[in-house]
């Protein structure tokens, strides 16, 4: 599942989805429970809006910077946005294997498993003691780690996520030059130079994430139906829900850390008056 910092609702939202979308691609999203991870993914965005100010206005925000955030984060414009990659990603595509494994019971599980996981992990004392537990259970090697192994390992999602960690790092930079930010005294190449040292930081936690999410969320599971989740990552169908998951989400946050970058920019440039 693609990180996007990739799904029971706990906000019950009503997502619109565009006209133009498959119903099959819909059927898709539903059992997969794309609209409540977006839900998930908006609380994501707001803590990561409040280390924003902690970093960038020494914890003292303007006091229309969570608004501003939450605008950005407005989860029906994010989900139309995604639901139109991943329709787009899907067309012409066989649906028929992936519906299948999503509608079948192990699919349902792991749907609803990840997205608890991923809700529960809002609380930063879980999240850290869900590290710490995969951390320990890789010392080890333990037979579910080297499943999890498998897991990451079919869509290489360690590199994709990494590559996008870095897509928006850069957009961040450039919605803050955009914003006025550095008064336009700094060039492409230090913007490249400052994205690129942060690339073994990225890798270190991405991978710390990604293991730490899957050792949590498939915890419950008999290792035959994590086999069965490996199996399905591995095949074409598992590899082409991927690749549309990365089509859909990773450019919409693209353009998210860019407008968080942009909105930083022009509140310092106003600060600066």
């Amino acid at each position: 599942m693609f990180r996007a910092t990739a799904f029971a609702t706990l906000f019950a939202p009503t997502v619109v989805f565009a006209q133009a979308i498959p119903q099959d691609v819909n059927d898709l999203a539903q059992a997969m429970l794309i609209d409540e991870m977006v839900e998930v993914m908006r609380l994501e965005g707001l803590a990561y809006g409040d280390q924003i100010a902690q970093d960038m206005f020494g914890g003292t925000p303007p006091a229309d910077w969570q608004g501003r955030v939450s605008a950005i984060y407005d989860t029906q414009t994010i989900t139309a946005a995604i639901m139109d990659g991943f329709a787009e990603a899907l067309m012409g595509e066989d649906l028929g294997p992936i519906l299948a494994f999503y509608n079948s019971d192990p699919g349902q599980t792991i749907a609803g498993l990840e997205y608890a996981a991923r809700e529960a992990r809002l609380d930063p004392d879980v999240e850290q003691a869900s590290i710490e537990s995969a951390a320990l259970a890789s010392m080890e090697q333990t037979p579910r780690i080297e499943q999890i192994e498998g897991l990451i390992a079919a869509n290489d999602l360690i590199e994709t996520n990494v590559v996008a960690a870095m897509n928006f790092n850069y957009a961040f930079y450039l919605g803050l030059v955009e914003g006025g930010a550095f008064g336009g005294n700094i060039s492409e190449e230090q913007i490249l130079a400052d994205v690129w040292g942060q690339e073994e930081a990225i890798r270190t936690q991405t991978g710390e994430w990604f293991y730490s999410f899957y050792h949590m969320a498939l915890q419950p599971l008999e290792d035959a139906d994590v086999e069965t989740y490996v199996a399905f990552a591995q095949s074409d169908a598992g590899r082409t829900l991927d690749q549309a998951l990365v089509a859909g989400f990773e450019p919409v946050f693209i353009e998210i850390s860019r407008n968080l970058g942009r909105t930083v920019g022009d509140l310092l440039t106003v600060q600066d008056l």
